[in-house]
């Protein structure tokens, strides 16, 4: 029997954490990749993404480049996730330098199935396009980027305490972890300061859309 969308749950935050955590000393990794790609089915994003919200709430992902919205499905095979990306959208999977094994194809299948089922009984009007009720985190680009920052910070802030227990040992091995910890904390204040500058032009963005764009359209 076809499963339906409700059989499959939210990855939680501690299993998307785990997935998508490098082991130690790993430089060069990927953290995801597409299965079924470029809107199977012919379906379009704005629908997936009704399909999506109403069933599982918001995103529990923060969507990567070139992408407004993702959603993190655990599975018995591997984490899946559901994303738009450059206007179609994609069911793919989540975590570190992952090979698409015949089990988790298999699961990505049966939620694209899913999804594609789902999505023929639901109905977006024009109005709701016009609206931008529905199709992703263009709902919040300010969020996008200021959430990411503020996550980042807080890993940094939690290796920065690593770093201090770890010099309390005061030897060698320990000088070598520190160091390497410390430029791990130096990248993590980087990368927070390129989402904050992201983020402050999302929220332009944001204030042009909901009070700019229509009165410069006229």
């Amino acid at each position: 029997m076809a499963r339906q969308l409700t059989d499959f749950r939210l990855a939680t935050k501690d299993e998307i954490s785990t997935a998508l955590r490098p082991p130690a000393g790993l430089r060069a990794y990927s953290t995801g990749g597409g299965i079924f790609v470029g809107s199977p089915g012919g379906v379009h994003r704005t629908v997936v993404f009704k399909v999506m919200h109403e069933t599982f709430g918001d995103p529990n992902s923060h969507p990567g480049e070139k992408s407004t919205w993702e959603w993190v499905i655990y599975s018995q095979a591997g984490l899946l996730s559901v994303y738009d990306y450059k206007g179609a959208w994609s069911v793919g999977y989540c975590g570190i330098n992952v090979k698409v094994t015949p089990a988790l194809k298999a699961e990505a299948e049966a939620l694209r199935d899913a999804i594609l089922t789902a999505a023929v009984k639901v109905y977006v009007s024009k109005q709701e396009l016009r609206d931008k009720k529905i199709g992703g985190a263009i709902l919040n680009p300010y969020a996008v980027y200021s959430m990411p920052a503020s996550d980042l910070m807080n890993e940094a802030r939690r290796v920065a305490n690593e770093v201090k227990e770890i010099k309390k040992r005061g030897d060698f091995t320990a000088f070598a972890d520190s160091f390497n910890r410390s430029r791990v904390v130096g990248s993590l204040y980087r990368a927070t300061f390129t989402a904050v500058y992201q983020s402050l032009e999302g929220f332009i963005n944001l204030l042009y859309v909901l009070f700019l764009r229509d009165r410069y359209r006229q």
